[in-house]
């Protein structure tokens, strides 16, 4: 299949929604199609990262100076002239747009001037009130959220969410179509495994627990990140008054502006790949209290590393199915999280069976090769439906 993924923002610093497209493109390509991913604005390094994972880079140029509304008409005018040039040399099958925002607002004119199948990637249930207990969305990011959810569940032809909770929650309201849980597939740059393991292997009963997020100024930033990193930094404290040498390495876009409020931690900034970081650590904190239903790419980077975990409930939300399997310590409280980072800091076996069991399910559950073939799949069913209605009018 040709496949056009369009990602209406800046691919670097990386997010969680980088990851889960970047993710999707690598994942695509190892099953041989060809991926063609708009990108809005033009920069070269990203570029040489998007062709070093076998896809091609397409710019969606918008001038920087554009006020919000305008810019976005402006960026979905430049989506379409693009669209039009790749389509003079390379025929794509169906369009993909992973992530919610106003380029949903071209869906009718994509659909009326090409005809094209169109799929929707909704991380998480957008139209919620509240993404946490207590902490509620203001009024326009609730409308927001609301506007670009009915538009997306009105024109598209599939549903992408990463969530089985997600993909229920949907399902009551998509009307029509297809609509498929797909989880993000894990995607790094390379990194030297031996030599991550030898460091640790060298600090004396020292231990890290690595928090990593995007700390830029905006409602993510300060409904969610900023209160985990909160969160994590409490835990790392009393671990410590317990008589344990814990650090706490916290890194991310917009990290450098975190207040000391947040205790005594080691401040690293934007990393270029967090994950080499991640592999430096011994235990992770996922101290969540998100309802939105979506994954958390933080979730998926430390079972992929194959690192213990201790975890809220919420947290865990999109393989809550195969909790018995993993090597995640569930947690109600805070002071549960607080025992349960004990018991993993003063056993190494532990750490190394749990660690070990999160490795294998990342394996199955969020390799290219899975991911791939589910995104295959659920992509043959969207062009088999337009075939169908393709017959249909024909015998009309």
């Amino acid at each position: 299949m040709n496949i056009g993924i369009v990602y209406p923002d800046n691919l670097l610093p990386q997010t969680g929604t980088t990851a889960r497209t970047l993710g999707f493109v690598n994942a695509l390509v190892k099953r041989n199609h060809r991926v063609v991913l708009f990108v809005r604005g033009r920069n070269s390094e990203e570029d040489d990262l998007v062709r070093l994972l076998g896809a091609e880079y397409i710019p969606v140029p918008v001038p920087r100076s554009s006020p919000h509304i305008i810019g976005s008409i402006a960026y979905v005018v430049s989506l379409i002239s693009a669209f039009r040039v790749v389509e003079q040399r390379v025929h794509l099958d169906l369009l993909h747009f992973v992530t919610l925002g106003l380029s949903q607002f071209s869906y009718p004119l994509f659909r009326g001037l090409f005809g094209i199948p169109l799929v929707s990637d909704v991380h998480a249930v957008t139209s919620a009130r509240f993404v946490a207990a207590g902490l509620p969305k203001s009024y326009f990011q609730w409308i927001y959220g609301l506007a670009f959810e009915a538009v997306a569940l009105k024109f598209s032809d599939l549903i992408i969410t990463p969530t089985d909770e997600s993909e229920k929650a949907l399902r009551v309201k998509f009307g029509r179509g297809l609509i498929s849980a797909i989880p993000n597939c894990f995607w790094s740059k390379k990194v030297n495994m031996k030599s991550a393991s030898s460091e640790n292997k060298k600090r004396n009963q020292e231990y890290v627990v690595f928090f990593h997020a995007n700390f830029m100024p905006g409602p993510l930033s300060m409904l969610r990140s900023i209160p985990e990193a909160k969160r994590t930094s409490q835990v790392v404290q009393q671990l410590n008054c317990r008589g344990h040498n814990v650090k706490l390495w916290i890194a991310g876009p917009g990290s450098e502006n975190l207040t000391e409020e947040l205790g005594p931690i080691t401040n690293l900034g934007y990393v270029d790949d967090p994950f080499a970081y991640l592999l430096r650590s011994d235990l992770v904190i996922l101290p969540v209290r998100d309802q939105t239903l979506g994954i958390h790419s933080r979730l998926i980077e430390a079972m992929t590393a194959g690192k213990p975990i201790v975890a809220t409930r919420e947290a865990c939300c999109g393989i809550t199915p195969y909790l018995t399997e993993a090597g995640i310590l569930v947690c109600d409280t805070l002071q549960e999280m607080v025992d349960s980072a004990c018991s993993v800091i003063e056993d190494s076996g532990i750490r190394k069976i749990l660690g070990e069991r999160n490795r294998q399910l990342a394996e199955r559950l969020f390799s290219p090769q899975s991911v791939g073939l589910k995104l295959e799949q659920a992509y043959q069913a969207v062009l088999k439906g337009k075939q169908l209605r393709q017959l249909d009018s024909a015998e009309v």
